[in-house]
């Protein structure tokens, strides 16, 4: 044990080993009051939102605990629940196909049926995965409550802890139960697809009408509805895929240290090891560190809770560092090692690595605060493209066409196509607001970092001559970035800024923007669905398209179509 640890023990008398937060030592009563136990909805059973180990802890602990403190049990609970939703997802919507069934021969249902039973077998997967999610929240609640309390939602209005586990509630489920929707819709399109008795075969000749008219007819495959659902399909089964690549240690469960305070040195992962050698190339050494595994973990399996703060924590992270700045403090930069924030590390040189934290230059600090605000806009840029848009801009097309399909031939009204559809766009939505809300918090804190660091100190000119190209002046000016000058551009502190405000507008706000144009554009096939005649609609492109408000003019198309959208 090194000078600068301080061992701690839990109500299980086994050692456990914090690193110290570095920030002036407080006494914490005041905050970890608001994690103490309630009454849920008042029905007299009192509901400990905080591990008892953790609480102990906490209060053995002066100084605010860390997620590398506490996320290794976090990880030890929860790492089975990406096998889990693997098989999950691959062989739940193969028995709902088993048991679904063609549509009867005297009815006009456009759709196979599945059984309302089948949501049974997805019961027990989501009730686990919710266990374990409930238990991990308990195990990293007192860092958030210790840094953010009291909470807020959406950014602003405060909350009690109560009121906040109920909101992450019903929004973790309903994430959960959207995978669990989606699967159901793609069986009930599989089951259409193999019935002879179906329509499916004349909603496809429509459709490649429709595509036809379309802006996107050169897109391959776009033609082929049940390749559009399939594709859904298969992009929720490669996030799982990819999430357990990224967070499986190379060296195997059993020889990883799950306890408290455990890998502090971080450890190499089957995805990283995979890019060691590119990485290396650059100087950098490819590690992994328990709390960024439980992040690829909780994101993959829609566990809400466990990374709905996280921003935020981080971002507070960078605002203390800032104040310490400003104020000159001389104390041990504590941001400088992930093993001891939870935060990823900005891989540095070997000489870099070891110079004591004592020793580290104003600028590095500064270089770090950004580099910090970069780390987390990559990974919640990855979480919103891969695992929000390319998801939901695929399955929320093929659920709206589906459901125009049923108002066009005027089929008999399909709840479950409707239910699925519900689902999704609550989903969308509240992912679309959190992504709002996450950007306002990294453009808020890099604003903070720029002005806190630009009014410290007279800035060197020296060295800016990179700046003020002409691409980099366009580049300002379109990105607002800090000019040169404002900041000091040695130890990369003014490269570091600019590089983390393009990061943070073209990934989040270009992601947003995806996001809301999947939204609007779904949301218009939606509604014109009960406007069209024939209930499919284009985006308009050309005049005739804008007097017919983009409604597609199937009225000279196959006169076997005609005859279905005739039937009642």
């Amino acid at each position: 044990m090194t000078d600068d640890q301080e061992p701690l023990v839990g109500e299980s008398n086994r050692p456990i080993i914090i690193p110290p937060s570095g920030f002036p030592r407080t006494p914490q009563p005041d905050r970890m009051e608001y994690a103490n136990p309630f009454n849920l909805l008042g029905c007299g059973r009192s509901v400990d939102p905080v591990d008892p180990e953790v609480r102990s802890l906490a209060d053995e602990h002066k100084d605010k605990l860390t997620f590398h403190a506490v996320s290794g049990p976090a990880v030890r609970r929860m790492r089975f629940a990406l096998p889990l939703k693997f098989v999950s997802i691959l062989f739940f919507p193969v028995v709902a196909w088993m048991a679904s069934s063609c549509p009867a021969a005297a009815s006009t249902a456009l759709f196979g049926l599945y059984p309302w039973w089948i949501w049974l077998v997805y019961v027990p997967g989501l009730f686990i995965t919710c266990r374990w999610e409930w238990t991990c929240l308990k195990l990293m609640i007192v860092p958030y409550v210790q840094w953010l309390s009291p909470f807020r939602l959406i950014g602003r209005f405060e909350v009690s802890l109560q009121f906040w586990l109920i909101i992450q509630a019903i929004v973790s489920f309903t994430a959960k139960l959207d995978i669990a929707a989606s699967s159901l819709f793609f069986a009930k399109i599989v089951t259409s697809y193999t019935c002879h008795e179906s329509m499916w075969r004349e909603a496809q000749k429509a459709w490649e009408y429709v595509i036809k008219k379309s802006m996107v007819f050169w897109v391959p495959f776009l033609d082929q509805l049940v390749v559009i659902c399939l594709l859904g399909w298969a992009i929720i089964l490669l996030q799982v895929i990819v999430a357990f690549i990224m967070s499986h240690p190379w060296k195997g469960t059993s020889q990883t240290d799950y306890r408290f305070g455990g890998e502090r040195d971080g450890y190499a992962t089957l995805w990283t090891k995979c890019s060691e050698t590119f990485r290396c190339l650059h100087g950098h050494s490819p590690k992994e560190w328990h709390v960024d595994v439980l992040r690829i973990i909780a994101d993959a399996t829609r566990s809400q809770s466990l990374v709905e703060l996280s921003c935020a924590w981080q971002m507070e992270r960078v605002s203390k560092e800032l104040d310490r700045l400003d104020h000159n403090c001389p104390c041990e930069d504590v941001l400088a090692c992930s093993n001891e924030t939870g935060v990823p590390r900005t891989e540095e040189p070997e000489n870099q690595k070891k110079e004591p934290k004592m020793r580290q230059t104003p600028a590095k600090k500064e270089h770090r605060c950004f580099d910090i605000v970069f780390k987390v806009t990559q990974r919640i840029s990855f979480c919103l493209w891969f695992i929000k848009i390319c998801e939901k801009a695929v399955i929320m097309e093929a659920e709206v066409t589906m459901y125009a399909f049923v108002k066009a031939t005027s089929a008999d009204f399909d709840v479950q196509v409707l239910l699925a559809l519900i689902i999704s766009y609550l989903s969308l939505v509240n992912a679309l607001c959190v992504a709002c809300v996450q950007l306002w918090r990294l453009l808020a804190t890099h604003k903070q970092a720029v002005d806190c660091i630009s009014s410290r100190r007279d800035q060197e000119e020296q060295h800016t001559a990179e700046f003020e190209t002409c691409l980099e002046r366009c580049k300002t000016c379109l990105f607002r970035l800090p000019r040169a000058g404002t900041l000091p551009s040695h130890e990369g502190v003014l490269s570091m800024a600019r590089r983390a405000k393009v990061a943070i507008i073209l990934r989040i706000g270009g992601g947003i923007f995806v996001f809301f144009v999947v939204l609007l554009h779904t949301l218009a096939k939606l509604v014109m669905a009960h406007v069209c005649e024939y209930g499919l609609w284009n985006v308009p492109m050309r005049s005739s398209d804008f007097e017919d408000r983009g409604c597609v003019d199937l009225s000279s198309f196959a006169e076997g179509y005609l005859n279905i959208l005739k039937a009642s």
